[in-house]
C-alpha cells in the first residue's frame, strides 16, 4: 500500500497508478474495508490504515459503524463528553512518532484513564472543520476496556 505511506507522510500527495496496459488505475473502486457490514471492525494492525481512509475520504465513513481499539490522546477541556482517542504512529522513522486520533463525542472523560487501551464502539458523523476540511466524529455508543496492541505503534502498510 504505496499509497497509504506517501499520504501518511503527507496527506495532499496525489499519485497516479498505471496497470500493465498503462492504463489508470481507480483507487476509488478499491475498498480497505467491508463497507456493507454492520459493524466495521478496525483490528490493531489496520488501524493506521483506516485512519488515513477514513482521513481522505470521510463521507464514505458517514454513517457508518466502527469498532476501534484506541486510547487517550487529548481531553477536550470546552466540552463535557469529548475527547481525542487514537494511536502513536511512526509516519517515515522512529524520530517522527505522533498522535493519530479522531474525535468521541458522548464519553464519560471520569471513566477513561491514561495510558488504557478501551474498545470503543460508535457512529461515525462527518463535519466541516475549522479550514473547510472534512473530517469524521465518532459517537460513542459503547467503550470499554480493550488490550493493548501487540505492536504499540501504527505502521500504514
Amino acid at each position: 500500500f504505496i499509497r497509504n505511506n506517501a499520504k501518511a507522510i503527507n496527506p495532499r500527495v496525489e499519485l497516479i497508478f498505471e496497470d500493465t496496459n498503462n492504463e489508470i488505475v481507480d483507487f476509488e473502486d478499491f475498498e480497505i474495508f467491508d463497507l456493507s457490514k454492520d459493524i466495521i471492525e478496525v483490528n490493531d494492525t489496520d488501524y493506521g490504515l483506516w485512519y488515513m481512509d477514513a482521513s481522505s475520504n470521510p463521507k464514505k465513513y458517514e454513517g457508518k459503524m466502527v469498532s476501534l481499539n484506541i486510547k487517550l490522546i487529548e481531553d477536550i477541556k470546552e466540552y463535557e463528553n469529548a475527547l481525542i482517542m487514537g494511536r502513536c504512529a511512526m509516519t517515515c522513522c522512529e524520530d517522527d512518532i505522533s498522535n493519530i486520533g479522531l474525535t468521541l463525542v458522548g464519553v464519560d472523560k471520569e471513566l477513561i484513564k491514561a495510558d488504557t487501551y478501551y474498545r470503543v464502539k460508535g457512529k461515525i458523523r462527518c463535519i466541516e472543520d475549522e479550514e473547510g476540511y472534512m473530517t469524521c466524529l465518532l459517537y460513542v455508543e459503547d467503550i470499554k476496556e480493550g488490550n493493548k496492541p501487540e505492536v504499540d505503534l501504527v505502521y500504514f502498510s
